[in-house]
This record gives structure tokens, sequence and C-alpha cells, in this order.
């Protein structure tokens, strides 16, 4: 948990960590994770002409407004109908503190750079009712008092709920019939700012007489004014694209789920290198119309939800997961919530709600996607530790099994007294087992296919090669006993270096399971300094058991020679070059991973 939130993460659910290591698909929205987040007013489009960014400031200021007017009034929708605010206004530009979704924070400050007041906007145009953008009915409207006799409505929001929603044409405060011909010519301007992979959102506006009664602003908002087009740009992160190739390798896909338009989501996706044919994307409006049962077939190959609400995102989950998926969701809405819930791990974003916070299992505190892949390369590394230090353990105790099996098969001494068995155990295999669980290797960790979740620990490839150990080590031991003891005639001499040769033999073993990929004969074998100290203490205090008076008596030992020495570490360096070569042969295959990782069909 502690190296994932060094990259982060912050991980609220200890389980989640071993998970992360499966997932097979990420579902994530494109703005804030896959963008900066740093929404800002690129166009403002009407039916009279085309203002870019640079050309909107001080438009309201100037002495000229005659073929602008529908834009002002565009950005006057724009800053009314809108939940952001600046916290402290009185402060300089550059100290303003803007608070509110990014997308009405970008249109705040477009509004403001115009030269509109929010402030002044509002007492001039007390607010007599509002509802907030939700992905149900994908627009936010506030209702204006205007004069005495009438109020006025204005609305932005998804353009194709505009659109359908409006039957007039303002052209600078002229109102001429939005008719079909007309209407489909917006959409090809829409269509031609969303490839850009802009945010396109739609303006509009009605007067309604003031004494109306009305239920709520949902069905007010219809016969409705068609002012304009917002187009906001949101840049990509510099690591998206590598973050994303890091996925593909991994074996992991990545959904883009998004409330956007599906040709906006479609430029971000083609930038970012996540296949984006027609084939390849549903939208919320199709989705409503199909069975769970041809989700779930039609899942297998969608990689962009566009226009999408909460309650997409839990069918989506599940028919991913009827696929045998371990599914990953990110979300920050209150109503990603269930969502979240349902999900393999569920992943809120940072500047989030505290609900999406409190269900889900990660957060990430950046917003980045890239903290994501990171928390998944973690997940992994600790599932690998976790099998190194299981084959470290039983693998190393096993070798000791087999000498003492040998020795009373053959009718031998016992090879070793029971303390020199505990401090094997205790001391020259616990310093190092801690200091396994502290590895970082994380070469090739993310080259591989995700782990299947009913995968046990030991799984064949790890039962092959501790086999190998188990007969490698014990039948060194023994041949060294019995080599030793014929030599010498010496029984204590012989059971000094059997011991010797186990405790060394463990030490190196330690460096070998590092990693069940690569070799032990590579420059970075020390990087991990925790080993490398674990086995300097430990050999330091097998020289203090062989030579120190009262450790000589506990242990019954007695100091090695030059010679003995120099037998002990030739078989151990024989020892470790056939387990290396069977680690080679058992793991070098194409269908196992260096983490034992099977590729998923």
């Amino acid at each position: 948990m502690r190296r994932i939130f060094k990259q982060r993460g912050l991980v609220r659910k200890l389980a989640a960590t071993e998970t992360l290591g499966s997932v097979t698909v990420i579902c994530t929205d494109k703005t804030g994770t896959l963008t900066e987040g740093k929404m800002q007013v690129s166009h403002v489009l009407t039916s009279a002409r085309e203002l870019i960014s640079n050309d909107i400031n001080g438009l309201t200021g100037g002495q000229n407004v005659n073929g602008i007017e529908s834009h002002i009034t565009a950005l006057k929708i724009a800053t009314l109908a809108n939940d952001a605010f600046v916290e402290n206004p009185n402060d300089e530009l550059q100290k303003w503190i803007v608070r509110g979704r990014s997308t009405e924070r970008a249109l705040l400050l477009a509004g403001m750079q115009s030269g509109l007041d929010k402030q002044k906007l509002e007492k001039q145009y007390p607010l007599v009712d509002r509802i907030s953008f939700e992905s149900d009915h994908k627009f936010a409207a506030t209702l204006h008092r205007k004069n005495r006799k009438q109020n006025t409505l204005y609305v932005i929001g998804a353009p194709e709920e505009i659109i359908k929603r409006s039957i007039d044409l303002d052209i600078d405060g002229k109102k001429e019939k939005l008719g079909t011909v007309r209407a489909d010519k917006l959409i090809k301007k829409l269509e031609t700012l969303t490839q850009k992979g802009l945010r396109v959102l739609a303006c509009a506006h009605r007067d309604y007489d003031a004494e109306m009664k009305y239920q709520n602003l949902i069905e007010l908002a219809k016969g409705l004014s068609f002012v304009g087009f917002i187009a906001l740009k949101d840049p990509l992160r510099q690591d998206a694209k590598e973050s994303i190739a890091i996925t593909k390798k991994a074996g992991i896909r990545t959904v883009i789920v998004t409330g956007d338009h599906k040709l906006t989501a479609k430029a971000i996706a083609e930038e970012i290198g996540i296949n984006a044919e027609d084939e390849n994307m549903l939208e919320g409006q199709e989705l409503e119309t199909i069975s769970d049962a041809e989700l779930r077939e039609r899942a297998k190959h969608i990689s962009i939800y566009a226009r999408v609400s909460p309650r997409h995102k839990l069918r989506i989950v599940d028919a991913l997961q009827a696929n045998g998926e371990i599914v990953a969701m990110l979300g920050d809405g209150v109503n990603d919530a269930p969502a979240l819930k349902s999900a393999d791990i569920g992943v809120a974003v940072g500047s989030g709600t505290d609900v999406a916070k409190e269900v889900a299992d990660l957060v990430l505190l950046d917003d980045n996607f890239k903290t994501v892949v990171k928390a998944v390369e973690q997940g992994r590394v600790i599932f690998g530790n976790i099998r190194k230090v299981f084959v470290y353990l039983v693998a190393d105790d096993f070798s000791e099994l087999f000498i003492f099996l040998a020795n009373i098969a053959m009718g031998f001494p016992i090879p070793l007294w029971p303390a020199q068995i505990l401090w094997i155990n205790l001391i020259e295999d616990g310093f190092p087992d801690i200091a396994l669980t502290a590895e970082q290797e994380t070469k090739g960790v993310m080259d591989e296919k995700p782990r299947n979740p009913k995968e046990p620990i030991l799984n064949k490839p790890l039962k092959f090669w501790m086999t190998a150990i188990f007969f490698i080590n014990g039948l060194a031991a023994f041949l060294s006993f019995f080599f030793f003891w014929k030599l010498t005639g010496d029984l204590h001499k012989t059971r000094t270096i059997v011991f010797t040769l186990m405790c060394i033999d463990s030490l190196i073993l330690a460096f070998s399971v590092r990693s069940f990929k690569r070799t032990i004969f590579r420059k970075d074998i020390f990087s991990n300094r925790y080993l490398v100290g674990a086995v300097i203490l430990s050999a330091i205090l097998l020289v203090g058991g062989l030579y120190l008076p009262f450790l000589q008596k506990l242990l019954t030992t007695q100091p090695l020679d030059i010679t003995e020495w120099l037998a002990v570490f030739g078989i151990s360096l024989a020892e470790i070059l056939l387990i290396e070569f069977f680690k080679k042969r058992i793991f070098g295959r194409p269908i196992h991973s260096a983490y034992g990782l099977q590729k998923r069909s």
C-alpha cells in the first residue's frame, strides 16, 4: 500500500492490492484522467460566424457588437446556467480560486474573459429556478427574472438534446425557423468540431410569461431558440499515449466510458492509440435498447461508450464481468457509486465526490490514468513477491528434508544437529525472506498477460522449479556429507561443512528467486539493498557461528580452513548454475511468465 501511495494512489482496501494485478479491463472517462483536466473555451460558433478563443477577449466591451450579438448571448448563457463561481473575486486575476466542475469553470472564465460579470448579471436578472447538469437530461438550465412580465430560460448542454428541444434559430437577435435543413447543417458543424477532439456544448434560450406555472425546468425546456455552440479543448496528458501502450502490452484493454459525443471520444482515442472504428463504439441511446445478453456479446469488442449515464456504467461493468473480465472502473460522481461498488476494482479520482471515494478500492490523488497503470504494476509485483517468499522458504527447507531422508535410507548418521537446522531456518533464511517482501523487480512485469485470479500461488512452473531446487540442493548436500565423511572420517567436521554449505546455498538462492524470468548473473542483481543487507548480516552471523566460541558451543561447529571454504563455494556455484539452467528452461517458455502468469483466452 505504501508503494502505491508513492505512485499517487491511495489504497482503501487491502485486498485490492492483489486484485489489481489481475485486472484485464480498465474503464475510464477521458476528462482529467487521459486529459489534463484544464478545460478552455476554444471556439464560439453561431450561425453568423465563428470566434476562436483569442477573439473572446473584451468581446462585450467593444463599441461595435453588430454580427456578434449571438456570441455574446451564448457566453451570457454559459455564464448564468453555471454552478461554478469565483471564491475570491476581489483578488487579482492570477490569485482567483474558481470552484466547480472543470467544464463549468472554463465556461465561467470565458464569460469573464469576454467582459461579463456573473454577479452583476445575477443582480440584473435575478435567479428564479435552476437545475444542474445531469447525464439523464443532458443539460443545465436557469430561469431568470427578465422584467416584471417575463422570465428567461437559459439552457446549455449536449448539442443533440438542445437541437431536439429547439424550434427557432437566434441570429444576432433575429429569430428564424429551425427546419430540418438547418438542423442538419448544425449537426454537420457539430461533427466538424467533435472530430477535432473538442467537447462541444449548445446554448439556447426562451422567454416565458412571469406568471406561468410549471412543474420543473426539464419540462419547461422546449420550444427553445438555438443560439450556437461553445467548443472546449482539454489537452491530452503527455504520458497518456505511453500509459495506453503499456496497458496493451500488459494484456489490459482500456475502454473509454464518457458522457461526451462519440466523435470527440473517437478523436481522443485515436490520438492515444485505442482502436476506435464504428463497430467499436456504442452510444448510451443505443445501449438503452439492447438486452443484457446482446450487450455482453458486444462488450467484447467495444472500446468507446459515448453519451452514457451512471446507470449505463453499471450495466457495462456487469457485462464485462459476465465475460470473465476483471474490471477496474473509474468514476467521480455520486451516481457512479453503484458501478464503482460492482467493479472488481473501484477507482475514484481525487477531485471526485466523497461518496465515490468511500465506495472505491483505490483513490487517484492526482486524477492521472498513469497512476492506475502504476497501481496495476505494483499489484503484480506484490503478488509476485508472495510467490517469491513462498518458493524461497519451501524449496530451501525441503532441501534439508532431502538430505535427512537420504541419510536415513542409507543408514548414515544424522547430517545436521537440531540447533543447526533452526539456525538455517531462522537466521540464514529469516532475514533474506523478510527482505524479499520489499522486492521491486518491475522489469518485464507489464510485458505479461494478466494473471487468472483463480490461479493458485503455487502453479505448475513454480512446482517444477521447486522440485529442481529440492533435488539439486538436497543431492549436493547429501553427496558432500558422504564425500567429506569418507575423506576426513571426522563426523563433527563433516556436519560443519554441510551446515555451512546449506547456509551459503540459502543466501545465494535468495538472489535467484528475485526474478523467475531473469538470470542471477546480471548487473542489477544487487539493486535490492534490503536483500543485500540481509544477506551480509546473515553471512556475518554464519562466520560468527563458525569462529566464535560461545556460538560454536551452541551450534556444535568448528572453524573451516581455506580449502574447505573453497570447496563449499565451488559446490554452491555448481548448484546455482544448475538452478539457473532449470529456471531458464521452465520460465523461459512463451506460455509462462516471470510471475507464473498465464495467457487469457
